[in-house]
């Protein structure tokens, strides 16, 4: 697992998983949803969510510019994700990173 790529994961969330993983076994990983006992809204909102993660991961791998970026909402996917695994580790997160005052000064 820890050799898999980010880039797998951020797949693994396609619609055409829904039924193969997501319904049986995935949405299962993220207990703390909204609306958790509907596999095809998690994986929709995961998707969605990883996908825009996965976006910005790529763009600053390359050092491309993300300064034009709504990097506020970036973080809020981020957030979202791990909050709805576990709130306390989104807690911590949140407590853990200068990532949002960062944002904030803009600098």
């Amino acid at each position: 697992m820890a050799e898999l790529t980010f880039g797998f994961w951020r797949f693994m969330c396609a619609s055409r998983y829904l039924t193969s993983m997501w319904v049986p076994a995935t949405a299962g990983a993220f207990p703390y949803h909204p609306d958790p006992a509907n596999a095809a809204q998690v994986r929709s909102d995961v998707d969605d969510r990883v996908q825009r993660v996965h976006f910005l991961r790529n763009r600053v791998a390359h050092h491309e510019p993300v300064h034009k970026r709504n990097l506020q909402s970036d973080l809020d996917a981020i957030s979202d994700v791990v909050d709805w695994i576990d709130p306390t580790l989104a807690d911590w997160m949140a407590e853990s990173s200068r990532t949002a005052s960062v944002i904030a000064t803009r600098p």
